[in-house]
């Protein structure tokens, strides 16, 4: 299984070591854990925080909660402002930007041609590789969202983080550079209320391409998560249904599994070794459903499947089917109670040669602390 995985990454390849191992471990690590400062609607904040770029629901190609945080500084408008009047015509604008640092990356390959590699299962690489990201959102009419967004991998061996290598990550010249402008992702998104069923129905899209300027121009070369939202069914209107479709599977592309993949950052596009971007992965096609049905603002009952499918030109292929049940439920102002049931089935044969079936359940209590007011009546903090 090893001698698969590091022939499929990509050459040179790497040493079998390179491949993680993954037992059971008691260790504490924050999923958010950072401080934050408001300065005239713009915010900034620096510590481990997570974030999601994408009107999607299951996932997002770029950015998504797959993956562990990174510690990073982020810098992001808190109240939409707009242009001057000549580009009015825009809408609300938001924009927000980072600067992340990989702390678990232990493989790269140097400079093109030869790509020599770098790196031990030991200790991580010393300087580290940098991410960066910037996002523009634009909520141009009621009905009509639009989003560009950019993010990169740089920096690491022989590259330190500095302002230089910063700026050489806007070079337009390819990869094939002695000096490696850094992995480069873009992306676009959008959601729309369909016409004469504006309060029914939303599409929505998120395109990601890789190394090229925008998915829009590069559609048959670019992965694809798009989905509808029926915010109510006609006869049930407690009820609501979402449906999406993804693929990094994209017809016809040179290479095996050229997502989340790079020569230079042979670690790929992951933090903790876990994919940042979406859980369809490498070769990957997927489909996600959610029906909730809502008994109050409060609580609710939510149905889902989802299913995935690898390509088998990669590592053999495979895949999984699942389905849940999650139960919300406020209970007398203050105390939320959550409950999550999971059904798995899977086959990869690479992992196993039979078919796989697993459950996994969780349960949830939140408090919510209340105070009085000058007016003697309560109010749930964050409410």
């Amino acid at each position: 299984m090893q001698q698969a995985i590091v022939n499929a990454n990509l050459s040179p390849i790497l040493p079998l070591s390179s491949v993680p191992t993954f037992s059971s471990a008691n260790q504490f690590r924050p999923i958010e854990a950072y401080v934050a400062l408001n300065l005239d609607n713009w915010q900034i904040s620096f510590g481990y925080q997570n974030y999601y770029w994408g009107p999607d629901y299951g996932s997002s190609l770029m950015f998504s909660n797959n993956a562990p945080s990174e510690p990073m500084l982020k810098f992001g408008r808190v109240v939409p402002y707009e242009m001057p009047e000549f580009l009015k015509w825009l809408g609300e604008v938001r924009n927000t930007a980072f600067v992340g640092a990989l702390t678990s990356y232990y493989w790269l390959r140097g400079p093109s041609p030869a790509f020599p590699v770098y790196g031990n299962p030991y200790q991580t690489l010393s300087p580290l590789p940098y991410t960066w990201g910037d996002k523009l959102a634009l909520k141009m009419t009621q009905n009509l969202e639009i989003g560009v967004s950019l993010s990169v991998v740089w920096a690491a061996h022989g590259r330190p983080a500095t302002l230089q290598t910063w700026l050489h990550t806007f070079n337009t010249n390819g990869n094939a550079q002695r000096l490696d402008p850094g992995k480069r992702y873009t992306g676009f998104n959008f959601s729309y209320r369909l016409p004469k069923l504006r309060n029914w129905a939303t599409f929505y899209a998120d395109g990601m391409a890789n190394d090229e300027p925008n998915p829009i121009a590069y559609y048959r070369q670019s992965a694809w998560n798009a989905g509808l939202y029926f915010p109510r069914i006609p006869g049930s209107p407690n009820m609501d249904l979402r449906i999406e479709g993804i693929y990094t599977n994209v017809p016809n592309y040179p290479g095996v599994g050229p997502y989340y993949a790079n020569a230079r950052y042979a670690q790929g596009y992951t933090n903790y070794w876990q994919i940042m971007g979406s859980w369809v992965g490498r070769q990957g096609d997927g489909i996600q459903a959610w029906s909730t049905y809502w008994f109050s603002p409060r609580n609710k009952i939510q149905f889902g499947y989802r299913r995935q499918y690898v390509d088998p030109v990669f590592l053999g292929g495979g895949g999984l089917n699942d389905f849940s049940a999650t139960v919300d439920w406020l209970y007398k102002r203050d105390i939320q109670l959550s409950s999550t049931v999971q059904y798995e089935r899977w086959k990869f044969p690479l992992l196993s040669p039979v078919p796989k079936n697993n459950v996994s359940a969780s349960f949830q209590i939140m408090f919510w602390p209340v105070h009085g007011t000058s007016e003697g009546k309560d109010d749930r903090i964050g409410h």
